[in-house]
C-alpha cells in the first residue's frame, strides 16, 4: 500500500533541507599587510649611503642583507623622482 506524501515530506525523509546556518564555510582571514622591511629602512640606508658607506657595510650595521639595502636606496630614489626632487639634478 502506497501513501501519497507531499513533496516537502518526501524530501525531508530522504535528504534534509540545509539552511544557510547549517552549511559549513571556511574563511581564511588574511593578516593586515605589513610595510616591507626595505621601506622601513629607506631613510637610514639612504643617509648612510650619502655619507659614502658601501652597501655591504650599511647592511652589516643594520643587520640586513645587502639586497635589502640596495632596494631601500632605490625605493628612496623612486620616491624622489616621483615628487620631482631628484638630488642628481635630473
Amino acid at each position: 500500500m502506497l501513501f501519497c506524501l507531499g513533496w516537502y515530506e518526501w524530501r525531508t525523509r530522504l535528504q534534509p533541507i540545509r539552511t544557510f546556518g547549517e552549511i559549513t564555510a571556511y574563511i581564511k582571514i588574511q593578516p593586515a599587510q605589513q610595510v616591507p622591511l626595505y621601506q622601513k629602512l629607506t631613510q637610514k640606508a639612504t643617509k648612510l649611503r650619502l655619507l659614502g658607506m658601501p652597501y655591504k657595510e650599511i647592511a652589516k650595521s643594520l643587520n640586513v642583507s645587502r639586497t635589502t639595502v640596495v632596494r631601500a636606496c632605490k625605493f628612496k630614489n623612486r620616491q624622489q623622482t616621483k615628487q620631482g626632487n631628484n638630488p642628481e639634478g635630473g
